[in-house]
């Protein structure tokens, strides 16, 4: 080939290729094939595009059936098939998350690049379609569980286990119900270096160690008049439907109870504590071998009796009043600083003073009182008396209405109240003794030893649970001590003797006397507990 020949050729090529790119270089078709289904106004190239996404979205049309031979799942086009195939039936996952410090690795990278959106670039750009609801998501199908689940309360995903009939909104869920109920499985070990406790689902664990170990609060309750914070959202709702919305749709599952609950939780810790009575947790002081039923319960008997603190104050302003939990404190602000509660106090003591006078004198007028305390006007709280009973010549009885039990009292106030009393009356006596000296009647009245007759009206609990009585019953036991000192059958072995009525009991003994603030030489005082 000469050189004119070449030359011929290569203008040829050269303009072969500038035909080519200039036809590369042409734009594509345009968008004109809109989609007919109602709403939808996605465009396509080609018909049969259009003709594809109407029978896949819109029909549902489900033409390609899974090749495992166990599985009857159909997917819309073969690549959703492969993989579905290669994600649940071979589980591979060969796409990593293009984060350098992640080494997460996915089925699909659908998945993996909206792992990117949502954790690492932590953009959340959905909003949820409910109109009332603000909330922003990371992807379109976490956005459309959310409205199923919240906004539509749809469940329509039955637990797989035969005996169980719990539905769900999302298959997820179902299988960590599962995992974590039926199969028991916990291997998700907490971070913290120090914790052993073991979870079946990782937000349970995060949950955990924020509240637990870190102990942050900093969800508020949504009631604009209540500033308590949780943890958690769940326990923040739980709050509002118990306390604020006070309500109760839970009932019990013993056919024989008619409690109702605000929440699962607490109906189950109500059949395990009271109908199938397991006490499976342990004190966590090593010289205590008490058990518990709830592991909140256990807490506060390791505050209050073995650590002895008293943390909550009285919330009215002139009362510096301290306790252990806050239940007591409302009692105590119930009693002593509403009128409602003063005069509920009156009406009661009123009755029991009514019920000892068909048979003994009473003195409701007691004189003996003491000075100081730890209350700021003792004339006005608790350094009278409430009743002197007379008639009954071997005692020194002195009866005391104590509504709940006196939970909304301080225990050492009360105490030293007692021992107060008890040393104004001897020196009532002795000074009557100097005044009569001589006489056999002052030394008598001197030797005659004092009983604190302890009553509490209300009903009680005997470990822990609630005892069903009438008060009819209650005010006949307590006839029946103040009769059983009369005729000597309780023993007073000491000048100053205490009688619990009514009080709660645990194991046999008042709950009243396991606290710390019970001083030991006050312990063998206690001659009589019903």
């Amino acid at each position: 080939m000469d050189v004119e020949q070449r030359l011929i050729l290569s203008n040829k090529r050269a303009c072969d290729m500038d035909s080519n790119e200039a036809q590369r270089k042409e734009p594509r078709a345009a968008k004109e094939f809109e989609c007919t289904h109602d709403g939808c106004g996605k465009v396509f190239r080609t018909n049969k595009n259009m003709k594809k996404h109407f029978n896949t979205v819109h029909k549902g049309t489900k033409n390609f059936s899974c090749t495992n031979p166990d599985c009857n799942k159909k997917f819309r086009d073969m690549y959703q098939m492969k993989q579905h195939v290669k994600a649940v039936h071979e589980g591979i996952k060969d796409i990593e998350c293009t984060d350098p410090d992640c080494n997460k690795m996915f089925r699909e990278r659908g998945s993996m690049l909206n792992h990117v959106k949502a954790v690492h670039d932590g953009v959340k750009d959905i909003q949820c379609t409910h109109p009332d609801c603000d909330k922003m998501f990371s992807d379109n199908g976490n956005m459309l569980k959310h409205v199923k689940a919240v906004h539509d309360c749809i469940k329509d995903i039955e637990c797989t286990e035969p005996d169980c009939y719990k539905m769900f909104s999302i298959k997820q869920d179902m299988l960590k119900h599962v995992k974590a109920v039926h199969d028991g499985i916990k291997d998700i070990e907490c971070t913290e270096p120090d914790c052993d406790k073991m979870f079946s689902i990782k937000q349970d664990m995060l949950k955990h160690v924020k509240a637990v170990h870190h102990q942050i609060k900093d969800i508020m309750c949504t009631d604009p008049d209540c500033g308590k914070l949780f943890s958690a959202k769940g326990d923040m709702i739980k709050h509002v439907k118990a306390v604020h919305d006070g309500i109760k749709d839970i009932e019990c599952m013993n056919p024989d109870c008619n409690k109702i609950f605000s929440t699962k939780q607490s109906m189950l810790k109500h059949v395990k504590a009271v109908h199938d009575g397991i006490k499976d947790i342990e004190c966590t002081d090593p010289d205590c071998d008490k058990m518990f039923s709830e592991q909140g319960t256990m807490l506060i008997h390791v505050k209050v009796v073995h650590n002895g603190i008293k943390d909550i104050q009285c919330t009215h302003s002139d009362c510096d009043q301290m306790f252990s939990q806050k239940p007591h404190m409302l009692r105590h602000y119930q009693v002593w600083h509403t009128k409602e509660g003063q005069q509920k106090k009156i009406r009661k003591q009123d009755r029991v003073r009514q019920i000892m006078e068909k048979i003994y004198a009473v003195d409701s007028e007691c004189h003996v009182r003491y000075q100081g305390g730890c209350v700021p006007d003792p004339d006005k709280f608790c350094a009278c008396v409430d009743y002197h009973v007379l008639g009954i010549t071997n005692a020194i009885i002195i009866v005391e209405c104590d509504e709940e039990g006196h939970k909304d009292y301080v225990l050492a106030c009360e105490l030293s109240r007692m021992e107060q009393v008890h040393e104004a009356i001897v020196k009532a006596n002795f000074s009557m003794m100097v005044a009569r000296e001589g006489e056999e009647y002052a030394l008598t009245t001197l030797m005659k030893p004092v009983v604190f007759v302890r009553f509490n009206p209300d009903p009680r609990k005997v470990d822990g649970k609630k005892e069903i009585t009438r008060r009819c019953d209650r005010e006949a036991i307590l006839l029946q001590v103040l009769q059983d000192i009369s005729d000597g059958i309780v023993e007073l072995s000491h000048p100053l003797n205490i009688v619990y009525i009514g009080y709660d009991m645990l194991e046999g003994e008042p709950v009243v006397c396991g606290g710390p603030d019970f001083a030991p030489q006050m312990r063998g005082c206690v001659v009589l507990a019903v």
